[in-house]
């Protein structure tokens, strides 16, 4: 099959390949940078937080430290301020108490009138006693905010004259009395080191760089009087740390500096990463790709060998009709060579006088997008005829247009012979049939006539007039007359059949009355029944008025086959029981329930086929050819209705019909072809028979 044979068919898909790999390498990339910033982020803010958590600490132990000095302070002032006449002994007395080895305070002052007269401890500070504060430039403008303001303020810090720097803490003192209450300030000088010490900025093991700013707790305007700010790096942590009257700004970086890797730093990381994902995936995809073309190749080679051997023609043209490809088993068909199919246009495969439409309308209902099926005649390359099933369908592309046709044909030239057969047959027993009804009826008087003179003699005979007969002579000539009646029975029976497949049995349909017709019925079936001790149960003769619409002649041969079957059916002392409803559907059912053996499941689906017997109990005798049932399905369905049962085995059947309540509109009692036309059975049920043609 060359035209499925060429690598043009499996698809090439390298490209696509290494556009995937490539897609994906660069996506590992990028989520590898997009994880790495993410995580550095993360880096920083914790490493960022975790400065600020320390500084915080700092900032606690600072303000504690300086908390604790101020309220020594303000406990010297509210000292004085209880004692403002208070001796030098009363002031070193009290001040001793406050001053102790656990506080970071130098020596406490005070000036009354602001000019200094006590000091503790005096030892080392006496230069101080007798300062005037108005007449020392350096720390007026401090004195003077704190009397002004009224509040305790910070300075510093200061140089100290014994060495070192401390911060000065400044209250002014007001008392009670008369004139001026300002009595004057309290001074403290707080030693720096001991702060920073208690603060803990200088540990040696702290990891960061930080510098104090706001001298004199001026805040950020102030300036820096701890560390270096220009030694700190970029971004760093501030914190306010609260004074008394301002604040100082703690500012800190990491000593080891900040956080400095970025994301792209593990750069190459992720590029080997991505690289190294692409060759894997490179490699898993040229082998499922070379795998697959070896899927595809084997598929292929199958469909080839599957086309070659198929004994289908097959034919693929091109959308403008030329052939392409022709299989073997067309080329067997049509006796034509490769060389003389391919490149013929596709027309010249066709009968076009066998078409039901044109080949161009046909070819361009297939280019559209549409299938045809059919079959016709044509000639092989000898002249030989053969008949063909054509099936043509588009093969469509892509974008689906029809790029291709698929034009397959086989040879159903047996199966044409067998239909001829089958139609010769057919017509053969058709007329076969026409003959035997024409034989039927022309054989009705030759059967009569001797049947009714041979019953005349033998009544007569029966009359036995001159007692010349013997009782067993008489007994010989009952024989002859019940066996002259039944056989009578049967050729009525004949005819009847006669009639039906000669299309002379209409339905004559009528409102019916039904309480009458099933009292006849029960009349005509009690003697059966008592004989072998059956009880008819009749709720309908005596019932409500019910009627129906029917042929009354035909409902009463069906009333009776099912009555004389439940009662043929039945146990010795049974029970037969009529009944009638009306049904949802504007029918009226007519039930006939017997207490036989009930209908094995094996032949409740054969019921109502012709002679079909239904052997419940093998030890009764049963008369009649069968046919009762099937006979009385036929009449019921052409009188509009339906007929069923309900069996259970072991507790009898219920035999029902159903039949309308009003005749069709326009009904005009047609005459219908009888569905008994291939029935050639006969039933010997004498009294139903009897019944019918009466």
């Amino acid at each position: 099959m060359k035209a499925l044979r060429g690598n043009s068919f499996v698809p090439n898909g390298n490209a696509a390949l290494l556009l995937i790999a490539g897609i994906v390498a660069l996506g590992i990339i990028g989520l590898g940078a997009y994880v790495e910033r993410l995580k550095t982020e993360q880096l920083r803010y914790e490493e960022r937080s975790g400065v600020v958590d320390r500084l915080a600490n700092i900032r606690t132990r600072l303000e504690g430290a300086i908390s604790d000095s101020v309220g020594r302070v303000e406990g010297v002032v509210a000292y004085i301020e209880r004692n403002p006449d208070l001796t030098e002994e009363d002031y070193s007395a009290f001040v001793s108490r406050l001053i102790t080895d656990r506080s970071q305070i130098l020596n406490v002052a005070a000036a009354p009138g602001l000019v200094v007269e006590y000091v503790f401890p005096k030892e080392g500070n006496e230069a101080v006693i007798g300062l005037d504060y108005r007449r020392t430039p350096a720390q007026w403008q401090a004195a003077r905010r704190a009397f002004e303001t009224g509040r305790l303020s910070m300075a510093g810090p200061v140089d100290l004259v014994q060495g070192g720097t401390g911060f000065i803490a400044r209250a002014p003192v007001f008392v009670e009395r008369e004139g001026n209450s300002f009595w004057g300030l309290v001074s403290a000088v707080i030693d720096t080191d001991l702060v920073y010490d208690f603060a803990g900025l200088n540990d040696p093991d702290l990891d960061l760089d930080i510098a104090i700013r706001g001298r004199d707790a001026m805040g950020r305007s102030g300036g820096v009087f701890f560390g270096s700010v220009a030694d700190l790096g970029i971004n760093p942590v501030e914190l306010d740390v609260t004074v008394p009257n301002g604040k100082w700004v703690l500012i800190a970086t990491p000593k080891a500096g900040w956080y400095a890797r970025e994301f792209w730093d593990h750069l190459e990381v992720f590029v080997a990463a991505g690289f190294a994902t692409l060759l894997i995936l490179l490699t898993i995809a040229f082998t499922y790709h070379r795998k697959t073309r070896r899927v595809l190749r084997q598929r292929l080679e199958n469909l080839s060998r599957a086309v070659d051997q198929s004994s289908a023609g097959l034919v693929i043209a091109s959308a403008r009709g030329y052939v392409v490809y022709a299989n073997p088993g067309f080329l067997g068909m049509s006796q034509q060579t490769e060389a003389e199919t391919v490149g013929s246009h596709v027309r010249t495969l066709f009968n076009e006088g066998d078409l039901p439409v044109g080949f161009r309308a046909l070819w361009r209902s297939v280019l559209a997008g549409n299938d045809w099926q059919g079959e016709q005649q044509n000639w092989r390359k000898d002249g030989t005829p053969y008949w063909e099933s054509i099936a043509i369908s588009p093969v469509k592309n892509a974008q689906g247009e029809t790029a291709d046709v698929l034009i397959v044909k086989n040879d159903i030239s047996d199966k044409k012979n067998f239909e001829e057969a089958l139609v010769r047959a057919k017509l053969g027993a058709e007329a076969a049939n026409r003959s035997k009804s024409q034989f039927l009826a022309s054989m009705s008087h030759e059967l009569r006539t001797p049947l009714n003179a041979i019953l005349g003699f033998a009544q007569m005979l029966a009359m036995n007039l001159d007692h010349s007969l013997s009782e067993r002579h008489h007994s010989y000539v009952d024989n002859i007359v019940a066996a002259g009646k039944h056989l009578l029975d049967l050729v009525n029976d004949i005819l009847d059949l006669a009639r039906v497949e000669a299309d002379r049995m209409p339905l004559e349909l009528e409102i019916v009355d039904l309480n009458a017709l099933v009292q006849d019925c029960v009349d005509l079936t009690r003697t059966a029944a008592d004989t072998r001790g059956v009880t008819i149960q009749d709720s309908i003769s005596a019932g409500p008025a019910v009627s129906v619409a029917a042929d009354p002649l035909r409902l009463k041969q069906v009333l009776l086959n099912l009555m004389s079957n439940a009662v043929k059916y039945n146990r010795d002392g049974g029970r037969v029981d009529l009944a009638c409803r009306q049904a949802d559907d504007g029918m009226v059912r007519i039930s006939v329930a017997d207490t036989g053996l009930g209908i094995a499941r094996r032949d409740r689906d054969a019921v109502f086929e012709m002679f079909h017997r239904l052997n419940a109990d093998p030890s009764l005798a049963q008369d009649g050819t069968g046919i009762g049932l099937t006979v009385s399905k036929i009449l019921v369905e052409r009188m509009d209705g339906r007929i069923g049962f309900d069996s259970e085995e072991g507790n009898g059947s219920t035999f029902w019909i159903e039949l309308p309540l009003d005749l069709p509109e326009a009904e005009t009692a047609p005459a219908r072809e009888s569905d008994l036309d291939t029935v050639v059975a006969i039933n010997d049920l004498s009294k139903s028979r009897r019944q019918k043609a009466g």
